[in-house]
């Protein structure tokens, strides 16, 4: 099998594993692949959860599994402190998830890691 081809495969799994731990938008979906594999194929994760959800998308805040959050919020965190995102980019992967501008600020302040403005 090519590399492209394992690549592909293992993007499709990653997208599989979003779902069934409670990924319930595109966004979710994007945001798990990415913190599983380094390079990813946005258009194709998009075309993929398109067809999966049907065009739907459900609320996250409150169908999405609150391990699912704890991994992505420390992902999150971690990829800011560790300077690889922008304060910015943190704020704005948080709001992709379904998180509320309040829900970011409590979660940015117990963190202690982000200085949250609004």
């Amino acid at each position: 099998m090519g590399s492209m081809k394992a690549w592909k495969m293992e993007m499709d799994e990653h997208i599989a594993d979003a779902i069934v731990n409670g990924a319930a938008t595109e966004n979710a979906v994007m945001s798990y692949v990415g913190t599983m594999m380094h390079h990813i194929d946005k258009a194709h994760i998009k075309r993929e959860t398109q067809e999966i959800f049907g065009g739907r998308e459900i609320k996250p805040s409150k169908f999405m599994s609150k391990d699912f959050w704890a991994y992505d919020v420390e992902r999150i965190v971690s990829q800011y402190d560790m300077g690889e995102i922008s304060k910015g980019d943190a704020i704005e992967e948080l709001r992709n998830l379904g998180f509320a501008n309040d829900e970011i600020g409590e979660i940015l302040s117990i963190t202690g890691v982000l200085d949250f403005a609004k």
